[in-house]
């Protein structure tokens, strides 16, 4: 079963003063300050479990400078996006984003690469059907939002959807996700698209795949670029050799893409999925996810150095669990430097459950060091019957990072029973990771449904969590530790 968040969203981060004063931490909350609200936002929520909000945007890629791209709430099946950024350490006034609108299925993709430059990226209502649509924040002002240039050649009277985006540098983006071909019975095709100095390039089929899959479905779920110009993107194909659907890569250098490549290492698997990307140089990438064999699914992790990705390789380790364990899932990935990354996920179990949701989930982290990966290691520090899920990973330096996420129970294994999400947030130092904690001061504000929606840290600045909560409505919060 499937049940790592999706859309996962990435920020760049630090410690910040949102208010006046200094950065001051809650007794026993680990560091971070009491969670305070952004002004004036109320976002469009759904109370869903398994899958990271497609309705928020969030990057911070400067100290002191964030922004969020957000749907508010809507009684239609789309939504205006709306912004809101922090400058210095203060918010401004929400304002629309021209043109853009999005679907709550999302996901809404944004990524900056430096305060007030920035790209948001939804999947839009267009007819009877979908498109995917881009806008540009330059210097404080967006653009008016354009479809991805070519995708109207591609789907015809179809539809197309956003998966993911990703930049490197101020005008070098790239982004991937999928149309229905114009042919009759044929499954949906993963496409990728890439803006070279400030111009979008026409979208097409990923390079190469055809000659992999033929014309099954296939997909594209994760990208990342580095800051010189190149992006990877990852995803699957159905390989008709041992009839489940398996791993490939594909990358982008400079405007060009290359032709995809399979992934090695999980033909023997079951049907193997990459859920997490990170490369931090040309040629130097880390990926991970998991492979669904019958007995018992298993994760995996596989590097690319110097442009060669090698096999991959299961990760090691187990967790004890009150139950047997048939649940594992990677869900975010963040690497400091080539063959340096922590990578965390979920190790649970779905048994006596009545529909297959997981009835208790640990946290867990692993880590890469000069190409090795270490064992998975649970977080503790949750409720021992909790179902717990990580959302966001972000570290300043290798051994000192930052985790957070959210936790529910489920005890009757029915996902119509559900208990409340509770965020939680968790770091590490010096390589050790401490136990995770509640978000200090969302009961202040009167929450009684949260999540970790975003967290990064940058060297010798601390880090910044930006989450999202239920009190008379969904509204943002935000927490930083120095």
């Amino acid at each position: 079963m499937r049940w790592w968040p999706s859309g996962a969203v990435a920020v760049a981060g630090m410690c910040v003063t949102l208010v006046a004063g200094t950065c001051a931490a809650a007794h026993g909350s680990g560091g971070w300050e009491a969670a305070r609200q952004v002004p004036g936002v109320r976002i469009q929520g759904e109370f869903t479990v398994y899958t990271a909000p497609a309705y928020l945007g969030v990057s911070c890629p400067a100290p002191q400078d964030c922004t969020v791209a957000y749907m508010p709430p809507a009684s239609t099946s789309s939504a205006p996006v709306f912004s809101v950024t922090m400058r210095d350490g203060t918010w401004g006034a929400p304002r629309r984003i021209p043109g853009l609108r999005a679907e709550p299925s999302g996901p809404l993709e944004l990524a900056c690469s430096s305060a007030g430059d920035c790209t948001v990226a939804a999947t839009a209502p267009h007819g009877l059907g979908t498109e995917v649509m881009v806008a540009t924040l330059a210097h404080g002002t967006w653009s008016q939002a354009r479809p991805v240039p070519g995708l109207a050649a591609l789907r015809a009277a179809y539809s197309s959807r956003l998966s993911a985006l990703a930049c490197g540098r101020t005008g070098w983006c790239a982004l991937a996700g999928q149309y229905q071909p114009p042919v009759p019975h044929a499954g949906v095709q993963p496409f990728v698209a890439s803006e070279h100095d400030g111009s979008w390039g026409t979208a097409r089929p990923v390079p190469g795949l055809a000659a992999l899959t033929g014309s099954w479905a296939a997909d594209v779920a994760v990208i990342s670029c580095d800051p010189l110009r190149t992006c990877t993107a990852a995803g699957y194909y159905r390989d008709h050799r041992v009839r489940d659907n398996q791993p490939y890569t594909v990358t982008d250098r400079a405007g060009r893409w290359g032709a995809a490549r399979p992934i090695a290492g999980t033909e023997s698997d079951g049907p193997s999925y990459i859920t997490a990307l990170s490369c931090t140089s040309p040629g130097d990438c880390t990926a991970a996810g998991s492979s669904f064999a019958p007995t018992l699914p298993r994760m995996f992790a596989v590097t690319e150095t110097a442009g060669a990705w090698q096999r991959a390789a299961p990760l090691r380790g187990k967790i004890t669990l009150s139950y047997p364990a048939d649940t594992q899932g990677i869900t975010a990935l963040t690497c400091t430097a080539p063959g340096q990354c922590t990578a965390v996920g979920a190790y649970g179990s779905s048994a006596n459950s009545t529909d297959g949701a997981p009835v208790v989930a640990v946290p867990f982290a692993a880590a890469q060091a000069h190409g090795t990966w270490s064992a998975i290691r649970a977080i503790r520090g949750l409720p021992a019957d909790a179902v717990a899920l990580v959302t966001s990973v972000s570290c300043a330096t290798a051994g000192n990072c930052a985790a957070g996420g959210y936790w529910f129970t489920n005890p009757n294994g029915d996902e119509h029973t559900l208990g409340n999400n509770h965020a939680f947030l968790v770091t590490q130092t010096h390589g050790t990771w401490g136990r995770a904690q509640p978000v200090p001061g969302l009961a202040a504000l009167g929450s009684w449904d949260s999540k970790v929606d975003a967290i990064s840290c940058q060297p010798l600045r601390g880090c910044i969590s930006i989450g999202d909560y239920f009190a008379h409505g969904h509204r943002l919060f935000t927490t930083s530790r120095g």
